[in-house]
């Protein structure tokens, strides 16, 4: 009995303008706002795309989240009618992204990282000495 291997370029979306992104074992369906009204349809086909690959989808990393950009009301565009938890801030691949576009969140998470880490380096280096 042969295997034929999952390669995630077999996954495609199903309207044009659409995009899915791949990334290990992460994927992101990115949607412009003229076809937003069709995302149960893409996150069926996902799933089925899925089943079909003996894989299944972490509900607690499938996330929502919409673009805009600054100054534009983000009511132009609802969250989707489904079971999907909205955020307003998502990390992809190490990176931190609002739903603005910005990126304070993330750096300030990497400040604090920072600072925490300069913050211990006199113990690490007094404990070393001794």
């Amino acid at each position: 009995m042969s295997s034929t291997p999952v390669t995630y370029n077999q996954l495609r979306p199903i309207t044009g303008g659409d995009e899915i992104l791949n990334y290990v074992d992460d994927s992101y369906l990115i949607v412009p706002t003229e076809n937003s009204t069709s995302c149960q349809a893409k996150l069926s086909n996902i799933k089925q795309w899925a089943k079909d690959n003996n894989l299944c989808l972490n509900p607690d990393k499938t996330l929502e989240i919409i673009f805009y950009s600054l100054g534009r009301c983000s009511t132009q565009v609802e969250p989707s009618p489904t079971n999907i938890r909205h955020v307003i801030s998502i990390e992809a691949l190490g990176v931190t992204i609002s739903s603005q576009l910005s990126m304070n969140e993330h750096v300030s998470t990497l400040l604090d990282s920072c600072a925490r880490t300069i913050y211990g380096l006199p113990y690490f280096f007094s404990e070393r000495k001794a």
